[in-house]
């Protein structure tokens, strides 16, 4: 799919501009059956759509409608999970006019307190340790996956809509307490932080503004996992299945220079 909107990307009229510059200006971004093309020109993206049509009928497939759409980045789109969209700034901000901003998209922030709210539900009478012990992958497992593009406006959101919903487990737990003692009951504090949901023991539930936000490296466009280059994708990954992960966090530390002492 992707070599056959290259294709047609050579054909675009545009005076001045050579093959290889058209094939560039015109991106798709495939994951699975999930993917989005981009072009300046409209009605370039709809030849796009057009043809990508005719490939799936030709494997007895076919674009879903509810899924489809044409949309001004200016707009904003949906895309795994991300709200992806650009807004104007000034050209002493950006060159091109415009920067473009990554966000966990509505839909999956729902989704994710949701899922929280139902696992605390579920654990109204169970000990705090448990209700840690169930929480703590899920918040992990979501914090990773959004932590390469701007999520620390929801992160921080949701550790205040999870404080609340905890406050309240607490209370309806101890209706005979005062706020004051159910606080200090479940609550301490770490470092700086005087409200960590944790038990007396120090075991707590992790924040999810805590988590660092890494920004995603582009896979140079050349490269495979497979291309037996260990120090560049240790570099990477840290973990490699022929490297060490000491030696890959050395790598990483070094940007890819190895050094080696006689």
């Amino acid at each position: 799919m992707e070599e056959r909107i290259k294709q047609y990307a050579e054909t675009i009229k545009e005076k001045g501009v050579s093959k290889s510059n058209k094939r560039k200006a015109l991106n798709l971004i495939r994951y699975a059956e999930d993917f989005v093309i981009w072009h300046k020109d409209q009605t370039v993206v709809e030849e796009c759509q057009r043809i990508i049509s005719k490939w799936l009928n030709d494997m007895g497939l076919e674009l879903k409608p509810s899924k489809t759409r044409i949309t001004h980045t200016m707009d904003g789109f949906e895309f795994l999970g991300f709200n992806i969209r650009q807004y104007k700034v000034g050209k002493n901000q950006s060159k091109q006019g415009f920067k473009t901003i990554i966000k966990p998209s509505k839909e999956k922030i729902s989704e994710h307190y949701e899922q929280l709210s139902l696992v605390i539900d579920r654990h109204k009478a169970a000990p705090q340790e448990a209700l840690i012990r169930q929480l703590k992958p899920i918040i992990r497992g979501w914090c990773n996956y959004h932590k390469t593009v701007c999520s620390q406006e929801v992160f921080s959101k949701i550790d205040y809509m999870l404080w609340n919903k905890l406050r309240r487990w607490g209370y309806r737990r101890h209706p005979k307490k005062s706020k004051t003692w159910v606080n200090s009951k479940y609550w301490g504090t770490i470092g700086e932080d005087n409200w960590m949901f944790k038990t007396f023991e120090g075991n707590h539930l992790p924040k999810h503004a805590k988590t660092e936000i890494v920004r995603h490296k582009k896979i140079q466009d050349t490269r495979s996992p497979y291309d037996g280059d260990l120090i560049y994708w240790s570099t990477r990954m840290r973990k490699y299945p022929e490297m060490t992960t000491q030696k890959g966090k050395l790598l990483e530390r070094q940007k890819g220079f190895e050094v080696t002492v006689r």
